[in-house]
């Protein structure tokens, strides 16, 4: 996975990651993302990343929301051959334990 530059900045009462062009191998992306630090939203994530295989045509969209501790994973798109909803995306309940 090779990143150009990551950039974060801090604003607004929030940390955002400035979108960021993304490669590996055949695939081409892009990830970006903000968290709330203060104000109404303190500790909510939004990360994304879509994502592109040119050669076969793979498709893929992630994105991790929700409060810090307990985001939901959205995954959409299509995988040789297997083909997830592009506007209905599979949510996935995760929980993150910081120590």
């Amino acid at each position: 996975l090779t990143a150009v530059a990551l950039s974060l900045r801090c604003g607004d009462g929030r940390l955002r990651l400035d979108p960021a062009p993304l490669t590996m191998g055949h695939w081409r992306g892009e990830l970006s993302g903000a968290m709330g630090l203060e104000g109404a939203r303190p500790g909510v994530l939004d990360l994304r990343l879509q994502a592109r295989e040119s050669r076969q045509g793979h498709q893929l969209k992630v994105r991790l929301q929700g409060p810090w501790r307990h985001p939901v994973l959205e995954l959409a798109g299509s995988l040789e051959g297997l083909r997830l909803p592009i506007h209905r995306p599979i949510h996935l309940p995760i929980h993150l334990s910081i120590f």
